[in-house]
Parts: C-alpha cells; structure tokens; sequence
C-alpha cells in the first residue's frame, strides 16, 4: 500500500519476536487525499493486515506501552477525509505474555586508537532472538550517572524514550578518547530492549579511568619543585603515554616552603616501569599544572 504525507512505526505488537508495521497517510494527490491507516502483522516475514485504524495523512505515529500491561499501544494523529485534526489511542488487548530479556553480562572497555571500544555479552529473551535485540548504554561521572552519555532509560530500568532511534543494535560501542578526562573514573552499565520495547534490569555497574591527555596539554606551566606560600593539599601523579596511573608522588597537604620529590622509575606496585614519555601532573589550590618528561634507562 503506497502513501506520503505520512508516518510508520516498527513494534513487536503481539509479542511474537517479530516487528510489526503500524502506517498512515494519505493515498490520493488531491483533497481529500483519502487517508488510510493500518496494523500490520509479521509472522516470521510475511505481514497480513491486521486491523484498518482511523484513517489520516499528514500524520505522526508512536508506539508504547501506556497501560504499562507488558504490550505496545498505538498513539496516531494527524488530519481525516475531512480536513479534521484527530489523535486517536489505540490499546493493546492482547493476552501473549512477554518476558524481558536477561541483563547484559562480562561488560569490558578497551582501547582502539583514538577510541574506547564497550563490549558486553549478549542478552538472552524468551520471545525473540537475541541477535534482534537493542541496547541502550549509560556513562557518568559518578555511580548510576549519565552526564556523558545518557542512556534511554531512567536509572531503575523504565523506558524514558517510547522508541528505538537512540538505541544500538550490537553488542560494542565505540566512543572518542577525548571525551574523558585524564584520571578520572567514570561508571558505566547497559541494558538489553526487545521489539516491544521491554527493558531488561541495568548490567552490574563497571568502572574505567578516563585516558585522554588533551584536556591537559592546552596549557603546560612550568615550574621547579613544588613550593609556595601557605601550607597546601598537594596531589602529583605520573602518567604514562597512554594516559594510565603509573605513580602517587604526594597526596596530602605539604608544608609552605620548597620540597623536592624523586621518582624511582617505579609504579604504586613497587615494578618497575620501562623507559618512554611521561606526563607529571601537579594539582593545588584549585589549579592543576602537567609538563612532559621522559624517563631513560
């Protein structure tokens, strides 16, 4: 069925495993445009007309579970054979249970050039595949955050999104380095949706640190020792060219007055680190100071 001034929308709507096609618009190219909306069903690929819905073009089509009874509803708008704007709520009465998928397991972050690659085995569901399912990641700069990027779910698992546009359908996500600071530690979990847009519970929360320097290097003071006027809380990490926490020179409040600290070429495991560049990072009194250095054997 060919239309345009018009809108489709995907869903599992009798929780089958399969995607479902709700569309409507408009079949004519002169008023009244004889608008037409439908369901359609898909049974493992093959899709039946379900059932004709209140027919509009110019329209506009969402699908979510109003009712919140575990099945998709139809929310349809736009204007009739009459020229009317009209909305119209259709509810899902069906019976066929659906089950939310198994919680992603085995999340992992690792470096892939200028990216973090996020990794997580895939979930299990009792209705679909598990090779159909989306997922939704969150990351924060503090336990169940999502200031770097939010997830579209709240954090106890409902849906803050009644679509799967924000979603990703692979098991992986890569983001840019730069996108975290040196040091930091940011948390971060996933969770598995299925075509009905049933959410599974977030993964246990996993933790990285941040590794990008660039944040860092804009600026590079140079200093000798570390010294001042009052006393002061004092924090210098060495970091290796990766951006990783190789040493604690000082954490805590030195005295005013000049100190001079020497590194022994070895981590906060007491090994010893191989030669290469460096990055010394000195925070006090709310400012925060790197310079390179390198280390040769």
């Amino acid at each position: 069925m060919g239309v345009f001034l018009s809108s489709i929308a995907w869903g599992d709507l009798d929780n089958n495993g399969y995607l479902d096609l709700v569309i409507s618009g408009a079949r004519s190219l002169t008023a009244p445009f004889n608008p037409y909306s439908a369901l359609y069903l898909n049974d493992g690929g093959i899709f039946t007309l379900h059932q004709l819905l209140t027919g509009v073009c110019f329209s506009a089509l969402r699908l979510c579970d109003l009712d919140n009874d575990g099945d998709l509803d139809i929310l349809i708008t736009g204007r009739n054979a009459s020229g009317t704007s009209v909305s119209r709520l259709y509810a899902n009465t069906g019976t066929e249970a659906n089950w939310p998928p198994s919680a992603p397991a085995n999340l992992a972050v690792t470096e892939n050039g200028e990216y973090l690659l996020f990794t997580w085995d895939e979930s299990i569901d009792a209705e679909q595949s598990s090779v159909s399912l989306s997922y939704s990641i969150r990351i924060g700069s503090s336990a169940c955050a999502c200031d770097i990027t939010s997830s579209s779910s709240l954090p106890n698992g409902v849906s803050s999104l009644p679509n799967l546009s924000m979603l990703h359908s692979i098991t992986t996500n890569l983001i840019r380095k730069d996108a975290f600071s040196l040091g930091t530690t940011y948390y971060w979990s996933v969770q598995a949706i299925d075509n009905s847009f049933s959410r599974s519970s977030f993964a246990p929360e996993s933790t990285f640190e941040g590794t990008s320097v660039d944040d860092l290097i804009g600026e590079i003071e140079q200093y000798e020792g570390i010294g001042g006027p009052e006393d002061a809380m004092v924090k210098l990490t060495i970091y290796n060219g990766r951006g990783q926490k190789v040493k604690d020179l000082a954490n805590g409040i030195l005295w005013r007055g000049h100190h001079q600290l020497v590194w022994d070429g070895r981590d906060n495991k007491n090994r010893e680190v191989g030669s290469g560049v460096f990055l010394l990072k000195l925070e006090t009194a709310g400012q925060s100071y790197t310079r390179k250095m390198i280390l040769m054997k």
